[in-house]
């Protein structure tokens, strides 16, 4: 008797939305590189067509060019998704993840984000102890309580979650297609990220803790530290901060009456609604934020004009929002996650600056965005 009704699970391609708005960025592979023509799709009967249309009206003729070499600022003649693979090169190109020799003196366990700019800048992002996941649990409890009313959320955010941030800013995909275009980059760029830094801090998910939890969705295979959706969505609503005009995101974090403040409200919702589905802690949504606030102002230094040809932002020295400031760590152990919280952790994790060179063939895209 079957077992062949599994064979649904090759749907989950999508991390948060990298399976979504592939016409966007376009990243469907060269395979599909057949261009339509003018008035229809290619097909060996309009290419035979074509021959014969050009046998039947071309005489002799000597070629006569006159050879005009393009610029290579601009990359708005390409199609989408070769655009997506430039968006992809000039942002990935500027954040290395490795696995530290040691923290503070101590053997390591965790991750090193390193910034390539006109220095390399290095951001600690330790594994947290276990018994952090120990008293993070009691969370879970609580937050179980809210899975009806957030049933419909918490489904469609496992796969998407630019329609939300859509309802807050305008993104028709015509009319604002190199915004999509780039935040579906971002999204590209913090998955690329936070995959390793999962690898290098991997921990529990609240499952393997306590069956008790007994998650609405499928708990994910990777680590629970950090949160990919925390991650993902607060480096878009960093970039959409951005765009808007909005200036250092952790003022505007920190500010509930600046008009930008709203995305980063839609960010923690999202973030807090994997803790909600059971599959996350949050403490996993700090990290995850702090990570994609990173990732966020890279986008927006490699995109953004300004005077000089560098643009510069600041990052954390550390991602570790379960130590207190002062050294001392289990007083934050079983911190929960909220914006004020989040405010006080990226106060709390001290500030170092990078300075990034604006990419010279994305130049103008910015102007275009905002």
């Amino acid at each position: 008797m079957g077992t062949s009704g599994h064979s649904g699970h090759s749907g989950h391609s999508g991390q948060s939305g990298h399976s979504g708005h592939s016409g966007h960025s376009g990243h469907s592979g060269l395979s599909g590189d057949a261009a339509s023509h003018a008035g229809s799709g290619s097909s060996p009967l309009l290419n035979q067509a074509l021959v014969t249309t050009r046998d039947g009206i071309v005489g002799y003729w000597k070629p006569q060019g006159a050879a005009v070499m393009p610029g290579n600022a601009n990359i708005l003649y390409l199609r989408p998704f070769r655009r997506g693979y430039i968006l992809d090169h000039e942002l990935q190109r500027h954040v290395v993840v490795g696995s530290p020799t040691s923290f503070n003196g101590q053997p390591a366990e965790g991750a090193n984000l390193v910034l390539t700019g006109t220095a390399q800048v290095t951001v600690a992002i330790p594994r947290p102890p276990a018994a952090v996941f120990d008293q993070q649990l009691k969370h879970m409890h609580s937050y179980a309580d809210l899975r009806d009313d957030r049933l419909a959320e918490i489904n469609v955010q496992i796969g998407d979650l630019l329609s939300f941030f859509g309802a807050q800013v305008y993104l028709d995909d015509e009319r604002h297609r190199l915004q999509l275009e780039v935040l579906t980059a971002t999204v590209r760029l913090a998955g690329h990220v936070e995959m390793m830094v999962k690898h290098f801090c991997r921990s529990p998910r609240p499952l393997d803790l306590a069956p008790e939890v007994q998650p609405m969705i499928q708990t994910p295979d990777h680590s629970s530290y950090p949160s990919g959706h925390a991650c993902e969505g607060f480096a878009i609503a960093c970039v959409l901060s951005r765009m808007l005009g909005g200036g250092d995101p952790a003022a505007v974090i920190a500010n509930p009456k600046d008009k930008r403040h709203l995305l980063f409200r839609l960010a923690a919702r999202i973030a807090e609604n994997r803790t909600v589905a059971g599959v996350h802690f949050p403490i996993d949504s700090h990290a995850g934020a702090m990570l994609g606030i990173v990732l966020g102002e890279l986008v927006w230094a490699v995109l953004a004009p300004g005077r000089n040809a560098q643009n510069t932002f600041d990052v954390p020295e550390i991602i570790a929002p379960y130590v207190n400031a002062n050294g001392a760590q289990d007083e934050y152990y079983d911190i929960d996650f909220t914006l004020p919280e989040l405010s006080e952790r990226l106060r709390a994790a001290g500030n170092q600056p990078v300075e990034i060179t604006r990419s010279q063939v994305l130049t103008g895209i910015w102007n275009k965005l905002t």
